[in-house]
């Protein structure tokens, strides 16, 4: 990997980020979901906001 992206597994569950100028993407990977799992969201707040 080179210093742009960093990624890190446990139990199954992938986590992969890479690193823009001005923002991140993230990569995920699960080797057996659950049969009801259809995903999930983020949510993100400002560092000078109180609210989501």
């Amino acid at each position: 990997m080179d210093e742009f992206e960093n990624s890190d597994s446990k139990d199954g569950f992938t986590c992969k980020l890479w690193r823009g100028d001005r923002m991140t993407m993230l990569g995920f990977d699960v080797l057996e979901p659950e049969p009801d799992f259809v995903g999930f969201s983020i949510e993100v707040k400002s560092p000078s906001s109180d609210q989501f």
